[in-house]
């Protein structure tokens, strides 16, 4: 089968005088059948044109997508979206926080505020924790004069010095109960002298 093709030509119409006018509606008159075969396909180029080009040739074809909101419209739609909700449940209306200009400027100043006194409290623990090793290595014989000791070393001397002072204990509390024994030894012999 052969394709049809369509082909639209459009010829420029001389400037139609009155006294041409006659002649015109006259040959009109005999020539109905031609004048109307050509008009037609005239006509339907004229209307062809107000179509997009992707709707005349492809039917099957999507129309174009239409562009999307614009940002601001969609900033605007969302306050007036929360205004409406604020006025139905009686409340003030609350501005996004994108139409809050000091929106950023104190948040700014809380996160410096709590930078702040992280640090002065940081200071405090770091003060605190020096304290403690320099009266720890204080009562440590072997390092109450050495003002350079890491606090590695505090923490193993201190070790070692605590096992030492258990130690020390437990032999003078059995030294302890020896003299008690001993004692109780020297006053029977007395009462037993007094007989």
């Amino acid at each position: 089968e052969e394709e049809e093709i369509d082909v639209v030509t459009v010829e420029k119409r001389p400037a139609v005088t009155p006294g041409d006018a006659g002649a015109i509606s006259a040959s009109s008159n005999t020539n109905t059948a031609g004048v109307r075969l050509q008009s037609e396909p005239c006509d339907h180029a004229l209307k062809r044109c107000h179509f997009p080009i992707h709707q005349q040739h492809n039917y099957a074809a999507p129309s174009p997508p239409s562009p999307p909101p614009t940002k601001r419209w969609r900033t605007e739609a969302a306050a007036t979206a929360v205004a409406v909700r604020s006025a139905a449940r009686g409340e003030p209306a609350r501005l996004p926080a994108f139409t809050r200009g000091n929106s950023t400027s104190s948040s700014d100043s809380e996160e410096s505020e709590r930078r702040r006194t992280h640090n002065i409290l940081e200071r405090q623990r770091r003060d605190g924790l020096r304290s403690s090793f320099l009266g720890l290595r204080d009562v440590i014989p072997e390092l109450c004069r050495n003002d350079k000791a890491a606090k590695v070393m505090i923490l193993r001397k201190a070790g070692e010095y605590a096992k030492r002072l258990v130690a020390e204990e437990h032999r003078l509390l059995l030294e302890k109960r020896q003299a008690e024994a001993r004692q109780h030894q020297l006053l029977r012999k007395i009462e037993s002298l007094k007989r």
